[in-house]
C-alpha cells in the first residue's frame, strides 16, 4: 500500500508492506539504486547506514506494543532520504508512524510543520516521534516496576517472581531492538563528518543539529533501558532475599514444631508398648502421670528453646 503526501517542494511516499511493482516504479521515478531496492521489498534483520548517490538509506527498529500484555515486536522502517523526496517503508502495522502519516495527510499544520524545510528534517523529525512512543513506553513499563516494587514490600513476593521475569523479558526486547541503533547514528555521524570534509552537498547545511537531537533522544532511551534493567536486577535480589527468608522461617517454625513435639510422640511410643512390666501402666491415676510427664516434657523443651533464643 502506498501513501503520497507532497507539500511544497517535498514529497513524502510511505509505502507499507511494499509489492516489487510498487518499489520498481518508484525506483524509475527517483533514481533508487537497485540494492536499496532490493532491501525495500523484504524484511532485514539488522539496522544500517549507507550512502549512495543522492541518497542516504536508514534501516531501523522498534519496539512496539501490538497488543495488550504481550511482548513487544520489532518493527522495520526503512528510510530512504533523497533531496526533495523520503520514502519510508514498513512491513508490520506501526500505529505510531501511521498516526503520523495520517496526521500530515489531513491536517496542513502538520505539514507546514514537518515539510517545511527538507527531506532530512521531515526523517529526523519521525524519528523523533517514533523515539518520543518508545520513552512514553518505557515510563509504562516504569510505573509497572514502581508496582512491582510496592508488592514486594506489601508481602506479595510469590506473585512477583513471575512479574519480575516478564518486565526482564520486556526490557530485553527494548534493548536489543534499540541499542544496535546507537552504533548506527555513530555511522550517520562520521558519514556527515566525511562528507563536509569532502564539501559535499549531499546533507543539509543544518543536518548537524537534527542528528544532534535525534542522538539526544536516543540517549535518553539508552539511559532509561539502563535504569530499568539495573532497578529489575536490584528487585529481583530483593525479591528473592525476602522469599529465601520466609522459607527460612518456615523451615524453622516446622522444625521446632518437631523437636517440641518429640517428647510426646516418644513417650506415647513408650507407654503404647504391649508389654507385661510398662512402668506406671495399670497403676490409680496412670493416664494423669503420663500426661503430666508429656507435658513436663513438652514444656521443658520449649523452654530450652526460649532460652537459645530460637523462638
Amino acid at each position: 500500500m502506498k501513501t503520497i503526501i507532497k507539500h511544497e517542494n517535498l514529497t513524502w511516499i510511505s509505502l507499507f508492506s511494499p509489492s516489487a511493482e510498487e518499489v520498481a516504479e518508484i525506483s524509475k521515478k527517483y533514481t533508487i539504486h537497485p540494492l536499496v531496492a532490493e532491501e525495500l521489498i523484504s524484511l532485514t534483520m539488522r539496522p544500517k547506514v549507507d550512502v549512495y548517490a543522492g541518497i542516504l538509506y536508514l534501516i531501523l527498529h522498534f519496539p512496539f506494543v501490538t497488543v495488550p500484555k504481550q511482548p513487544e515486536i520489532s518493527h522495520e522502517i526503512d528510510f530512504v532520504i533523497g533531496k526533495d523526496f523520503l520514502i519510508t517503508a514498513h512491513y508490520l502495522p506501526a500505529q505510531p508512524l501511521e498516526k503520523f502519516i495520517q496526521g500530515c495527510k489531513t491536517q496542513e499544520s502538520f505539514r507546514k510543520q514537518y515539510f517545511g524545510k527538507n527531506a532530512s528534517f521531515l526523517a529526523i523529525s519521525i524519528l523523533k516521534e517514533l523515539y518520543n512512543i518508545t520513552i512514553r513506553q518505557l515510563d509504562t513499563m516504569n510505573i509497572k516496576i514502581n508496582k512491582v516494587e510496592k508488592m514486594i514490600f506489601e508481602g506479595e513476593e510469590k506473585k512477583m517472581v513471575k512479574e519480575i521475569s516478564m518486565l526482564k523479558r520486556d526490557v530485553l526486547d527494548f534493548q536489543t531492538t534499540l541499542y544496535p541503533h546507537e552504533s548506527v547514528l555513530s555511522s550517520l555521524e562520521e558519514t556527515y563528518i566525511e562528507n563536509k570534509k569532502k564539501q559535499k552537498d549531499f546533507f543539509e547545511k543544518d543536518f548537524e543539529h537534527y542528528l544532534n537531537t535525534i542522538i539526544g533522544e536516543f540517549t535518553k532511551i539508552k539511559n532509561s533501558i539502563k535504569n530499568s534493567k539495573d532497578t529489575l536486577e536490584t528487585l529481583r535480589e530483593t525479591n528473592e532475599s525476602l522469599l529465601s527468608t520466609k522459607t527460612n522461617e518456615v523451615m524453622k517454625v516446622l522444625t521446632i514444631m518437631a523437636f517440641i513435639t518429640f517428647p510426646l510422640m516418644l513417650l506415647s511410643s513408650i507407654f503404647g508398648m504391649n508389654t507385661v512390666n510398662t512402668p506406671v501402666v495399670g497403676i490409680r491415676g496412670d493416664f494423669w502421670i503420663i500426661a503430666g510427664a508429656m507435658l513436663t516434657a513438652t514444656t521443658g523443651m520449649f523452654l530450652y528453646f526460649k532460652k537459645k533464643k530460637w523462638l
